[in-house]
């Protein structure tokens, strides 16, 4: 009696667990406007939209002089260029995603978000912004992650807190002869093989992974 009475309290924990880490998914909710204002303020930076005064520069007590070109010296580029092409080059899980080919389009990138979406799903999106480019006509990519937070029910002592099992990609819509996941090759017929790529990252548009 003991044993299944122990069994039961630690069910009442796990359930209260869920419910802890549903509560946290509304808080991240509940300040994304926040976020979304700070994000904002740094795809203005970044894109040259927007140049910071001396007071936000700001930084450990230090001042930053507002840099301004002499009389005949030519302004240097507006923004930061090819900022998300560094980001992702710095991530290691990411860095290794990236070839040769790619480097070249996403320094068209110019904003990378990330958003948890409305309930009753768990879920949060990934946005990349791109401008106006030659290889593919989308503003936007997105990769969306759906995530279940409810115990097993044939394991339900396994729960760890909230988990991704299906993730959702978009087409890509290449203009012609810019497709550059794919390799064209034509003997006495023309032939398609994949080939590695980030861009690969949205696709297939839709992945169930283990339930």
């Amino acid at each position: 009696k003991r044993i299944f009475a122990l069994k039961n309290l630690q069910m009442e924990t796990i359930k209260y667990d869920a419910e802890f880490h549903r509560g946290v998914y509304d808080l991240e909710r509940n300040f994304q406007g926040k976020h979304d204002a700070v994000f904002k303020k740094r795809s203005e930076i970044v894109n040259g939209s927007y140049e910071p005064d001396s007071e936000e520069c700001k930084q450990l007590g230090m001042e930053v002089e507002k840099n301004v070109p002499a009389e005949g010296q030519i302004e240097g580029p507006k923004g930061i260029p090819n900022f998300w092409l560094t980001v992702l080059r710095n991530v290691g899980e990411i860095s290794s995603m990236i070839q040769e080919q790619d480097e070249e389009v996403l320094k068209y990138l110019i904003d990378l978000r990330a958003f948890s979406m409305p309930a009753p799903n768990l879920s949060f999106q990934l946005e990349f912004h791109f401008a106006a480019n030659p290889y593919f006509q989308n503003t936007v990519l997105t990769k969306t992650y759906l995530m279940k937070c409810t115990p097993d029910e044939e394991d339900p002592f396994g729960f760890e807190g909230p988990e991704i099992y299906k993730s959702i990609g978009c087409e890509i819509m290449w203009n012609a002869g810019k497709q550059i996941t794919e390799l064209k090759k034509s003997n006495s017929a023309t032939r398609v093989f994949s080939i590695e790529s980030f861009f690969n990252f949205f696709s297939p548009p839709e992945l169930i992974m283990n339930e």
